[in-house]
């Protein structure tokens, strides 16, 4: 994912010929990267189903921003489905990180299993159970609670992390669903003026947010600031390149090292990247 193009840069800097297009097109995903990075935030415009920490408080800030729909917000989660491992392996867990169930195991000898069933391939509980009672030889099985869950969609599992699974590890989906409004571009408040209460993980938001990036055909929605400081980290970095002879035959050249040239040249920017960033409590 790239903040702007080969061809807005070369626009800006007046550059013509392609000579540097083959630098241009393999910096811009790293300059991209560490400005999201330090920006604590992504900036493509996605729908996205996240679980994030109560904090107590009346107003809840989103990770990504600006706002532009909001399909639904809840509290805590109701279990579900378990899944548990009751073979021969001397330890095994379950994990969920938004985009795969992952099942980890380690035999008596010593041999690790890592299995990753995607949500994108099992959107239900009902197919990610047939493909978890498909590794039974290992000892896999998931038990889903009642049939009136069968559908419910994978993708809103809250997330967990090496729950042992020799004993169960639990499955939870959004519980307790509240009216919310929106009262900025980032942040949404409950209707009747109730907090958020303190927790792990324990605010399921479904939203849409985010800019749409600029192409060759159009600026996007993207701040015509934010897309200048791309510009100026971009050109920083390849001015620092071709004074220090690294660029030799339009390469990348290494890795690391070109990571640290964006990382150097960023450290500059941050002032103007600041209004861009997101707001943590």
């Amino acid at each position: 994912m790239s903040l702007t193009t080969t061809s807005r840069y070369k626009a800006y800097m007046g550059i013509t010929g392609t000579a540097l297009d083959t630098l241009i097109a393999a910096m811009l995903p790293l300059v991209s990267d560490e400005i999201e990075r330090y920006l604590q935030r992504n900036l493509e415009l996605a729908i996205r189903k996240s679980w994030v920490d109560g904090l107590g408080g009346p107003v809840l800030r989103m990770e990504n921003w600006p706002i532009l729909a909001l399909y639904s917000v809840a509290v805590g989660g109701n279990t579900v489905a378990r899944i548990e491992n009751d073979g021969t392996a001397t330890r095994a867990t379950v994990s969920f990180d938004g985009t795969n169930v992952v099942l980890t195991s380690v035999s008596a000898a010593g041999a690790e299993t890592i299995t990753e069933l995607p949500v994108a391939t099992y959107k239900v509980l009902s197919t990610l159970k047939t493909a978890v009672d498909a590794l039974s030889a290992a000892g896999w099985s998931m038990t889903i609670s009642s049939s009136l869950y069968d559908n419910e969609p994978t993708a809103q599992l809250r997330p967990i992390h090496a729950m042992d699974a020799t004993g169960t590890a639990d499955l939870q989906v959004p519980d307790d669903f509240r009216d919310v409004k929106q009262i900025s571009t980032d942040a949404i408040e409950q209707a009747d003026g109730g907090n958020f209460p303190t927790g792990s993980k324990n605010i399921f938001i479904w939203y849409k947010a985010g800019y749409i990036l600029p192409t060759d055909g159009s600026a996007g929605t993207m701040p015509p600031a934010l897309e200048l400081v791309v510009f100026q980290i971009l050109q920083d970095v390849i001015a620092g390149r071709q004074r220090s002879g690294d660029l030799q035959s339009e390469s990348l050249g290494d890795y690391s090292y070109s990571r640290g040239a964006v990382v150097s040249a960023l450290e500059s920017r941050k002032k103007d990247l600041n209004q861009f960033r997101r707001v943590t409590l």
